[in-house]
């Protein structure tokens, strides 16, 4: 089992992930995959937000 530590560096990394699908800007032909990837990003730190208060 996973220990508190580690689920709250998952939980870092995913919002920094999630962060960095912001900065991309609308004009960007990689658009439309950032919201794409976003939106996982976000369902997989809601994830670990889960387990980190267990």
């Amino acid at each position: 089992m996973w220990a508190l530590q580690q689920w709250q560096q998952v939980v870092n990394t995913w919002q920094q992930a999630t962060r960095l699908m912001q900065t991309i800007p609308v004009s960007s032909i990689h658009y439309p995959v950032a919201q794409k990837k976003m939106i996982e990003y976000q369902h997989n730190l809601h994830y670990a937000h889960k387990k980190h208060a267990l």
